[in-house]
């Protein structure tokens, strides 16, 4: 198999490295806890293996909300194994913060670090009819919740262990089947040669978009247009708009104007900047692109 995922690396791994090398270690009641290369690898595949048995299927969202801990990373690769697609939200996070990424990202199933975060899920579910299941790391103090939906990360991982000897080959035909490339798509050959010209061209490209992922020297002005997240006035907005506009005409390169919904822990909708989506487009120069788009040009351009 070609180790061209994380899930697949691990795999990889704990073959080369066996049963004893330590993986990661963390500390309970003052006393570190070792987990080797092999039981990471192990723990993943339970882990994987209990989702598909929950029906967890390829290109489902799976949400992460816990602290620095292995099951953070034991669920995130678990969904990667399964062709998933994992996401995280900030512990610190409020319950309609919780709900406004859970709506948005669809997601099936989440996993909650504690009591506290799994409340937080409980709290908001009414308005989350995707949500299939509310997976518990720390399951200490829900001893006395009779709500199915949730479910401790250790009974999904024996859900996974059961699978896997009835059917023994099906986690390496799920690895075997990669990752889904769920933050790029590919971009059309006609809307790459659009690119291409307004970059021939010099002329200013406002790149637009509700989700975003860029490096480098397109970063500059979607970390400040991220600032508008936080204005409650559309003129502001707009204003802050205006100043970007003026300083990327005149920069030679592509200006990237990211405005993400969820920027700085602000879950706005898209629907509040319907209004300075209309002022943008009325400026000369200014196009709109989607994520996958941005992503598409700027890895072209590497």
């Amino acid at each position: 198999m070609e180790h061209r995922t994380l899930p697949q690396l691990l795999v990889a791994q704990a073959h080369r490295l066996g049963p004893h090398a330590v993986a990661l270690r963390e500390k309970k009641y003052g006393i570190w806890q070792e987990v080797t290369w092999a039981e990471y690898a192990a723990r993943v595949r339970a882990v994987c293996l209990g989702l598909v048995r929950l029906g967890l299927e390829r290109g489902d969202k799976v949400a992460v909300m816990s602290g620095n801990r292995p099951a953070w990373v034991y669920v995130e690769l678990a969904a990667q194994s399964a062709g998933a697609i994992p996401l995280g939200i900030f512990v610190d996070s409020l319950p309609d913060q919780v709900k406004s990424i859970l709506d948005h990202s669809e997601a099936r199933f989440i996993l909650a670090e504690d009591q506290e975060q799994a409340d937080k899920v409980l709290s908001v579910r009414g308005a989350l009819p995707r949500l299939e299941r509310i997976i518990v790391d720390d399951v200490r103090g829900l001893e006395g919740y009779q709500d199915p939906m949730l479910l401790g990360l250790e009974a999904v991982a024996e859900l996974g262990r059961e699978l896997d000897a009835r059917e023994g080959r099906l986690y390496e035909e799920r690895l075997g089947q990669g990752a889904v490339a769920a933050h790029h798509g590919s971009l059309s050959r006609e809307r790459r040669l659009e690119v291409e010209q307004k970059l021939k061209d010099g002329g200013l490209a406002a790149l637009v978009a509700t989700t975003v992922v860029v490096t480098g020297a397109l970063c500059w002005a979607a970390r400040r247009m991220a600032d508008q997240q936080r204005a409650v006035d559309e003129q502001r907005a707009r204003d802050q708009f205006d100043r970007l506009y003026a300083e990327g005409a005149k920069n030679p390169r592509v200006m990237a104007l990211a405005v993400h919904p969820y920027i700085s822990g602000v879950p706005h909708r898209i629907k509040y900047f319907e209004a300075v989506y209309d002022y943008m487009r009325k400026k000369k120069g200014v196009w709109f692109a989607t994520g996958e788009d941005i992503y598409e040009w700027y890895k072209s351009q590497r």
